[in-house]
C-alpha cells in the first residue's frame, strides 16, 4: 500500500536505522517541544483513571493497531529497582558492555567496521516490532509482587507493601495449605493494562484479556523458534574467535539476538502465566478516557486500523505518546503501525 507523504516523512525522521532498542534519539522530533508545551499550559482536569495511571509505579500500557494487534509496554518506576537482585544486575551490566562495543564499532573509522555497522543495521530493521514490545515485559522473578489490601495479605506480610518473588515463594512453599486459599483470596494486587478504548468497538474486558493471551500464545511460539535458530548457529562462528585481532562480529550479533529472543520469549509466558492465574485476575484492563480522545483521532473507524497520515494526527500521536509515557519506544511503535496497517 502506498503511504501518505507526510507518514512517510514522519516515519523517516523516527523509524531510520534506530539500532538502539531504547530508541532516545526520538525525543528530538519537530514536533516534541510544541505539543509538550502546549499540553502543559492546558490545565485540564485528570479523570480518575489518568491520576491512577500517573502513580501507578508498575503497569503495562496497551496501544490498539486495530482490532487484532496490540502493542504492549511495561512500565517501572525506579525506586523499585532498589529490591536487590542480582540476576538483574548482571544483566544490566552485561547490557551495558554490549552497548560500549556496539558504539565502539559504529565510531570505527576502519572499513570492515563500517561495513558491519551497515549490514548489522540492515537485518536489525528486519526484527520484528513484537520483539521490543514483549521484551519489555520482565520474567517473574524479575517483577516485584504488590501486596493486596485483603485482610489475609495484611496478615500474612504485615509490614511489607511490596514483596519479591523470592518471598513470594518462600512463603507458598512454608505454608502450602495457603495455597487454595490464596486462589480465592489474592494477596497480590493485580497489574493493570491501562489501554484507550477502540471507537465504535465494544469489548468486554473477558475478550480484550483473551486477545492479550492469544497474542502473546503466538508470538511465544515463534520467538521460541528464533532462540533455537540462534543456538544452532552460535557454535559455527567459534572458529572465528581464535583468530587473532579481528572481532567475532556473527558472534557478538547472534548471542545479541539470542537476548533479546529470550527476553521476548519470557515476556510472552508472563502474560500467559499472569492470565492463567484466577482466570485472567492477575491483571486487570483499565480504560483511560484522556487516552481515549487521543487515540479516536488516529483511529479509522472504516478500516478500523490507526492511521497517521495529516500534520495534525502527527501531533496528536506525539501527545499520546507523552501522556501514555512511550516516548521511549515511540520509533518501534510506529514501526507497529507501519508494518500492520501499512505494508
Amino acid at each position: 500500500m502506498q503511504r501518505s507523504i507526510a507518514l512517510s516523512g514522519f516515519i523517516t525522521k523516527t523509524c531510520s536505522r534506530n539500532v538502539n532498542y531504547s530508541c532516545p534519539s526520538i525525543r528530538g522530533l519537530s514536533y516534541t517541544a510544541k505539543v509538550h508545551n502546549e499540553s502543559d499550559s492546558q490545565g485540564f482536569e485528570k479523570s480518575k483513571e489518568l491520576i491512577d495511571f500517573e502513580k501507578d509505579e508498575m503497569k503495562i500500557i496497551s496501544i490498539p493497531l486495530n482490532t487484532e494487534q496490540n502493542y504492549l509496554h511495561y512500565i517501572q518506576n525506579d525506586q523499585l529497582l532498589k529490591f536487590d537482585n542480582k540476576i538483574a544486575m548482571m544483566e544490566k551490566k552485561v547490557a551495558g558492555k554490549a552497548s560500549s562495543f556496539w558504539n565502539g564499532l559504529k565510531a570505527s573509522d576502519k572499513a570492515i567496521a563500517k561495513f558491519t555497522v551497515k549490514n548489522i543495521e540492515k537485518l536489525l530493521d528486519r526484527v520484528p516490532w513484537s520483539e521490543q514490545s514483549y521484551a519489555s515485559i520482565p520474567f517473574e522473578q524479575f517483577m516485584i509482587k504488590r501486596r493486596s489490601e485483603s485482610e489475609m495479605a495484611k496478615k500474612i506480610f504485615p509490614e511489607k507493601e511490596h514483596i519479591s518473588f523470592v518471598e513470594y515463594m518462600q512463603m507458598t512453599r512454608n505454608s502450602p495449605s495457603l495455597i487454595e486459599s490464596i486462589k480465592q483470596n489474592s494477596i497480590i494486587r493485580p497489574i493493570k493494562i491501562y489501554s484507550p478504548r477502540i471507537p465504535g468497538v465494544y469489548e468486554s474486558d473477558h475478550e480484550v484479556s483473551k486477545r492479550i493471551y492469544d497474542l502473546a500464545e503466538k508470538n511465544t511460539k515463534y520467538f521460541k523458534k528464533e532462540m533455537f535458530k540462534c543456538m544452532l548457529a552460535l557454535p559455527l562462528t567459534f572458529p572465528l574467535a581464535i583468530i587473532p585481532l579481528v572481532p567475532n562480529v556473527p558472534g557478538f550479533y547472534l548471542c545479541y539476538r539470542l537476548y533479546w529472543n529470550l527476553k521476548a520469549h519470557a515476556g510472552c509466558n508472563h502474560i500467559m502465566q499472569m492470565y492463567h492465574k484466577n482466570n485472567g485476575a492477575s491483571f486487570k484492563i483499565e480504560y483511560v478516557p484522556e487516552f481515549t480522545d487521543l487515540f479516536k483521532n488516529l483511529y479509522n473507524e472504516t478500516s478500523k486500523k490507526v492511521e497517521i497520515n495529516s500534520d495534525s494526527q502527527q501531533q496528536e500521536f506525539e501527545k499520546l505518546a507523552k501522556i501514555m509515557e512511550f516516548d521511549s519506544v515511540k520509533a518501534n511503535v510506529l514501526k507497529a503501525v507501519i508494518k500492520e496497517n501499512y505494508e
